[in-house]
């Protein structure tokens, strides 16, 4: 063994662990930024308001959009102009989930149990920018938010 010390070489820089209630706010705060320097609402690029968003192949339409071939897109407050849009309201209840055409009982139902577990609700709302055309959840996936 000879005096001199070994050469370690050198360590990857470790990266700051991963804070995602910070990106989430920093992206909330971008939304927020670009409704105020625009004076618009919010149209998410990757989840534009047409057939893409809602079918694998807009030209060949699942059997339950047959008889429904034309989607209506509207915003919360299109929806209910005479009143301030609300992400949720007291005294939400399982009835108050509707089941349209999509065949998406799996994520209603779960709709329905978060409406009787507000706490669970409040989890899955990150962001309601509702008045700026945005809105962020989280959902829980195999054990994780």
């Amino acid at each position: 063994m000879n005096n001199q010390q070994e050469e370690e070489e050198p360590k990857e820089e470790e990266k700051a662990p991963y804070d995602e209630e910070q990106y989430w706010r920093e992206k909330a705060a971008s939304l927020r930024d670009f409704y105020n320097e625009n004076q618009a609402l919010y149209g998410d690029p990757d989840f534009p308001p047409n057939e893409k968003s809602l079918y694998k192949d807009p030209a060949v339409l699942p059997d339950y959009a047959q008889d429904f071939p034309e989607v209506e897109w509207k915003r919360p407050e299109e929806i209910c102009p005479n009143d301030q849009p609300e992400m949720k309201k007291a005294g939400t209840q399982p009835g108050d989930v509707k089941q349209g055409i999509l065949g998406d009982c799996w994520l209603l139902g779960a709709f329905c149990v978060l409406a009787t577990r507000p706490k669970l609700l409040d989890n899955l709302i990150v962001e309601d920018g509702i008045e700026h055309g945005f809105a962020i959840f989280r959902f829980f996936k195999n054990g994780k938010w």
